[in-house]
């Protein structure tokens, strides 16, 4: 009699897509080299090593691609060759990441000295007598609003 062999399904994986050079800005808001720098600083390598497990870079540049364009992750999915879910799960698991070092990037005036200090010093360079500090969201784009709203 001949034995049954229980044989695995192969997994499939999407092609991914990788942008051109001159697609980078474009889709990521960012130059490659600092969406590299980023990536190493805020999410180190990977441990994930099975099959179709997304590196450091890839991941930052999903997280980027959906704050730059929030929308539906199931564009963002279809347009870099992942399933929506890991879309998901790499927002999540990257920005938590990011989050957990903004008190090293992101720091404002504790003590009332300090905090007049900063008032005065924004008063005399810029005259916005009641700024401590900015936030730089170059990564953010801002639109401008169209004459008559959305029509």
């Amino acid at each position: 009699m001949a034995e049954m062999m229980n044989l695995r399904n192969m997994k499939y994986y999407k092609p991914r897509r990788t942008p051109r050079t001159s697609d980078f800005k474009s889709m990521f808001r960012f130059e490659e080299e600092n969406v590299k720098w980023l990536a190493q600083n805020f999410l180190g390598e990977s441990v994930e090593r099975r099959g179709g497990a997304l590196s450091a870079l890839h991941r930052m540049k999903v997280c980027l691609t959906y704050l730059a364009n929030p929308g539906f992750q199931s564009g963002i999915s279809e347009e870099l060759g992942i399933e929506q879910s890991t879309v998901s799960r790499t927002v999540r698991d990257v920005v938590k990441k990011i989050t957990l070092q903004a008190n090293r990037w992101i720091q404002f005036p504790k003590s009332h000295h300090h905090i007049m200090k900063a008032k005065e010093l924004w008063a005399s360079r810029f005259r916005f007598p009641t700024a401590i500090g900015a936030l730089d969201c170059s990564h953010v784009k801002i639109e401008k609003p169209n004459l008559h709203g959305e029509e």
